[in-house]
């Protein structure tokens, strides 16, 4: 059972919502999460490296940089609830 790593993502965010609210909980308002930024530049021409402030390696990695920061997560009501039945459908046909 393969699964993407799309998929995979997609269902950790779901978790992430779902499960407070399957535990009754309340998400806060100010819920924070931390939010994967991928950059790849390789091969463009026109770019110019500024994500990167530190010591460069003189190769392709100078156009490579992944940036992990925590965010504030807003949710609306309407759409946790959406993701809630769904990942209890998901968990219920297993």
């Amino acid at each position: 059972m393969g699964a993407t790593r799309r998929q995979a993502m997609a269902g950790a965010a779901a978790g992430a919502v779902a499960l407070p609210l399957a535990a009754n909980a309340k998400i806060a308002k100010d819920q924070k999460a931390p939010v994967i930024t991928i950059f790849d530049a390789r091969g463009c021409v026109d770019h110019k490296n500024v994500e990167y402030k530190g010591a460069k390696s003189g190769d392709m990695n100078d156009d490579q940089c992944v940036k992990v920061a925590m965010q504030t997560i807003k949710v609306g009501d309407d759409i946790a609830g959406l993701v809630l039945k769904e990942c209890l459908s998901e968990l219920k046909r297993k």
